[in-house]
């Protein structure tokens, strides 16, 4: 019994093998390019956001704690004077009120990161997922190798 393998000639203008790899290659590496070159742009949008956050927040604190120690002071000591409180009492009341006005401000740091970060990016992402998730289900190949057994 012989196999026979026949060999069909090539066509003039089909590509061969290598051409083939280097295309898939270039495509692949412009693809790459077009998502790397989205998210640096993304990346320097969001990175202005965060460094203006982080700046808001250093100085929301600094300015925070500076202020509450002179206004706690005075307050401490006006409240005393006109209610004849105890100090002691009228200081609990101001750190409370200290502890709130925290908590308020760290709300509102919390709400500035709940907004995502690199939306267009993650859109294509998701985009070319739900394309080869199709073209994996749906076989499209172009051509395909059959081997002829002849007797």
């Amino acid at each position: 019994m012989a196999y026979n393998n026949p060999q069909p000639p090539p066509e003039p203008n089909a590509p061969g093998l290598p051409e083939s790899i280097r295309l898939m290659l270039a495509s692949a590496a412009g693809y790459l390019h077009a998502r790397f070159e989205l998210l640096s742009l993304e990346a320097k949008d969001a990175g202005g956001n965060y460094v203006k956050l982080a700046i808001v927040l250093v100085c929301a604190v600094l300015f925070l704690l500076g202020g509450l120690r002179f206004l706690v002071r005075a307050a401490v000591y006006a409240v005393a004077a006109i209610f004849s409180f105890r100090w002691g009492w009228v200081f609990l009341g101001f750190g409370v009120l200290s502890v709130a006005l925290t908590a308020g401000l760290a709300l509102v740091a919390k709400a500035r990161f709940i907004k995502p970060s690199f939306p267009a990016t993650i859109a294509e992402f998701k985009k070319d997922k739900e394309w080869l998730s199709q073209t994996n289900h749906t076989s499209q190949r172009s051509a395909t190798l059959s081997v002829v057994r002849t007797n």
